[in-house]
């Protein structure tokens, strides 16, 4: 539902710049206004944005909307499409006996804050005016990150804004409040200099604490009174070109903390989503009972707003409410494997159709067409009728509808009894009873998938549930998924001609990467590349050599997209060739310059890698290559005092440039052949000293003089002579050189 647009002139401008379908939801409210409530701690809103995704949350429960009130699920980030209206958290259960049912469903039954105990040792709501009443954001990296494209996502005018931000975020991380972070020192306590904010080894992290102790917007959901919840909510993700870049987690950790002291019982929780894939006047939604998803995608193959290329969005408890099991069950609770106990899965799928007779969505503001209902809901019951639906399929009841498959159209899927439109989808799990100060803590993947060319509604709805398998298995492993071998410890040594990488000094190290063995991954291999440059990727560089087992493993295929042809082809992403392994290579020539000789004193760039393979993998590649780390290295000699007769200066004469320069504004000579250390004095023909360069680089032969005088201004063209001076050898060097300036050319005047 989005909020009333107030002039005009607003509405005219939103026309023009937001696609038609993603304007208006069709969902229907009681059309009243909301309690007016105080601002709260600043900001309120931020974005989860690390990855392919953009979506923005709210300190109250608020997520996947704009704050203009428009579509806010953005994929791919920077498309400026939306593939979910909103989103939310909800919960039901029974105090007493009597159904209460808070959360966020367009409105929000939760304000911001911390729930804590007064001086008479009572709980009570914090002053949601704080300071510190607000939503925080943090990425590990974020002092040296390359932060464009947060800029470009509208997160601040420039890098130095958003990096205040983050720092802010850093420094006042709420660990104190339950916020998760890496605890270096394990002493327990949150100390910004030393410890990491936010969940270990996630790329970013998102964290706000909320509660449903306020009657008014309690009421204002669904007609309810509060339950006394405290909401934790920690959003996360990672920034990866993989799966895990088209995915982000939630967690909701929920605490009893009612006034009245009682038990929640016959709990249920639920992720509820309006998702408008595109224009929202065409979707249709689903379940797959066996992977616990709940699902939405495009009727058509063509949307208004995607165009042929649609996105599927989905939902998964990846853990879900922990209860008592059997004393072979295992359950994740709090990070950690928790025996005799189990996590519920998906128990119930709904979905409502704006408008419907039988699956209109529950009236808000409203005990009896609201709470109750919706209590419904999350049994897998109609919300009005209080029966299960009937599957038209097979005859029988279900709560699971819509779980037939959408590619071959087996079983029920939607668009059989519904034309496409506007809907709404939900997954509910349990029954769990909460005692007073119990905890429970639910994690929800929310998955997109698609949206790429060559990936139509259907193909993306079956790429959404592979990515959902990836999704539970990752969390299961809590992400501990590291599945490429520890990279190689590399030595460099260097001729006049040659450079010669070898990784065989250290034993142990060999051992620990050699051995490698995990998840089916095993040891496969090395790969020697050569890069253009820093910061290039590795799609960009040149595999120069590749030393793998002997195994008969030699070529490794997966399947890689072909943007030419629209389909999917096989691809070789390793080029083993039985060679056996060995730990060095000696490279003389330049495979970004026709395999020419190495140019002396020209830098040189370089990798070397160790890879995994696994013939079944669980799900995704069949290898796992580190990262790359940029090895840049310069063909010279080692020095020795017969080397002095060799010390140049290059290049002589500097005639208006040096090949080695990247720009007009860099500009420099090269003295070689130097020992570890030495002082070069720069004079011109009338004797007068122009500059002093120390050389205090002893793993150099090099170094660089950028033509300026000790005053730093340019010298002018002409002859010059430099006096080298090695102490520590106890001799000099007289060399001669000219620079002939080109014509300067001003940028201003």
């Amino acid at each position: 539902m989005n909020r009333k647009l107030t002039t005009f002139a607003v509405f005219f401008l939103i026309i023009i710049f937001f696609p038609y379908g993603q304007l208006f939801s069709q969902e229907k409210t009681s059309g009243k206004n909301p309690p007016i409530f105080k601002i709260n701690g600043e900001p309120s809103y931020t974005k989860f944005n690390i990855n392919r995704i953009s979506t923005w949350f709210k300190n109250d429960g608020e997520s996947d909307i704009n704050q203009n009130g428009n579509s806010g699920f953005i994929y791919p980030k920077g498309s400026w499409r939306a593939a979910v209206f909103q989103s939310g958290f909800l919960w039901g259960g029974k105090v007493e006996g009597k159904v209460r049912v808070g959360g966020s469903v367009y409105r929000q039954g939760t304000v911001p804050g911390k729930v804590i105990k007064n001086s008479e040792g009572n709980w009570e709501a914090v002053n949601r005016n704080d300071p510190d009443v607000r939503i925080y954001r943090v990425r590990p990296d974020y002092a040296n990150a390359n932060l464009k494209d947060e800029v470009n996502d509208g997160d601040g005018k420039d890098q130095n804004e958003v990096r205040e931000r983050y720092r802010k975020d850093w420094m006042e991380w709420p660990a104190d409040q339950g916020a998760p972070f890496n605890d270096i020192n394990k002493n327990g306590i949150y100390e910004p200099m030393k410890d990491i904010p936010g969940v270990p080894g996630a790329d970013q992290t998102i964290w706000f604490v909320c509660n449903d102790f306020d009657p008014k917007a309690a009421e204002f959901l669904y007609g309810s009174p509060p339950m006394g919840i405290e909401e934790q909510v920690t959003v996360w993700g990672y920034n990866t070109d993989g799966l895990l870049g088209n995915m982000l987690f939630r967690k909701y950790i929920l605490i009893n903390k009612n006034l009245e002291e009682k038990p929640y019982t016959e709990m249920y929780v639920s992720i509820w989503s309006d998702i408008d894939v595109g224009d929202g006047g065409d979707d249709y939604v689903g379940c797959d009972t066996t992977l616990g998803l709940g699902f939405g995608y495009n009727s058509n193959s063509i949307d208004p707003v995607y165009g042929v290329n649609v996105p599927a969005v989905g939902f998964r408890f990846v853990q879900g409410p922990i209860v008592n099991g059997t004393p072979s069950d295992t359950a994740i609770f709090k990070n950690k494997y928790i025996s005799g106990k189990k996590n519920l899965g998906m128990t119930a799928f709904y979905f409502t159709i704006n408008g419907d007779n039988i699956y209109t969505a529950p009236t808000q503001e409203n005990y009896y067409a609201g709470a109750l209902p919706f209590y419904n809901l999350f049994q897998g019951k109609l919300a009005y009728t209080g029966e299960l639906p009937i599957n038209h399929k097979t005859g029988l009841p279900t709560k699971f509808p819509l779980s037939g498959n959408p590619n071959d159209k087996t079983g029920w899927v939607d668009g059989q009894l519904h034309s496409p439109g506007n809907r709404t989808l939900g997954l509910a799990s349990g029954p769990f009873n909460m005692s007073y100060g119990d905890t429970q803590e639910i994690v929800v993947a929310e998955i997109v998938a698609g949206a790429t060319k060559g990936i139509d509604n259907l193909q993306a709805v079956t790429l959404l549930k592979e990515y959902s398998q990836a999704a539970q298995f990752l969390y299961n492993h809590f992400f501990d998924f590291i599945a490429a071998p520890s990279k190689p410890q590399i030595n460099v040594t260097t001729s006049e001609s040659e450079i010669t990488l070898s990784w065989d000094q250290d034993p142990a190290a060999v051992m620990l990467t050699e051995s490698f063995s995990k998840y089916g991954y095993n040891f496969e291999g090395y790969n020697i590349y050569q890069i253009p440059a820093p910061g290039f990727p590795i799609s960009e560089a040149k595999r120069i050599a590749t030393f793998d087992i002997k195994n008969e493993v030699t070529a490794i295929i997966d399947k890689e997209f072909d943007e030419i042809n629209n389909v999917y082809i096989d691809k070789v992403i390793a080029f083993g060739t039985d060679s056996g392994i060995k730990r060095s290579v000696t490279i003389n020539k330049d495979a970004f310059n026709s395999n020419l000789p190495l140019n002396y004193g020209q830098k040189y760039y370089f990798a070397v890698t160790a890879y995994s393979y696994n013939e079944r993998p669980p799900y995704g590649s069949h290898i796992f290559e580190n990262p790359v780390e940029v090895i840049e290295t310069i063909p010279q000699q080692s020095f020795g005092k017969e080397d002095i007769s060799r010390i140049n200066v290059f290049p002589n004469p500097y005639y208006g440039a040096n090949p080695q320069e990247i720009n007009k504004y860099q500009r420099f000579v090269t003295f070689s052949h130097l020992p570890a250390y030495a002082t070069i004095r720069i004079f011109n023909l009338a004797g007068q000293l122009v500059a002093t360069i120390k050389k205090t680089n002893p793993e150099s032969q090099f170094q660089k003089w950028d033509l300026n005088n000790n005053a730093g201004y340019m010298v002018a063209s002409g002859l010059y002579i430099a006096y080298i001076e090695m102490t520590e050898l106890g001799e000099t060097k007289i060399l001669k050189f000219a620079i002939i300036h080109e014509q300067p050319i001003l940028d201003r005047f």
